[in-house]
């Protein structure tokens, strides 16, 4: 498997996740840093699996785009 449809996988499962978790309640701020708390575990999890930083940055760049989605 290509490396960036790993890296895209990732971003579906951290999708996923948070929208599973996701409270309706939830403020925006509340939103964005149940994103980062999945991002941080799928990096303590998995960052074995990839090349050295690879999806600590691929993650970096996903929650940035977050945050100003959200913020």
């Amino acid at each position: 498997m290509n490396k960036s449809r790993e890296l895209s996988e990732v971003s579906v499962r951290l999708e996923q996740t948070f929208t599973s978790c996701k409270d309706e309640t939830m403020t925006l701020q509340e939103q964005y840093d149940l994103y980062e708390s999945i991002a941080i575990q799928i990096l303590d999890s998995e960052f074995d699996e990839y090349e050295e930083d690879l999806l600590e940055e691929y993650l970096v760049t996903f929650l940035k785009q977050k945050r100003m989605e959200l913020l």
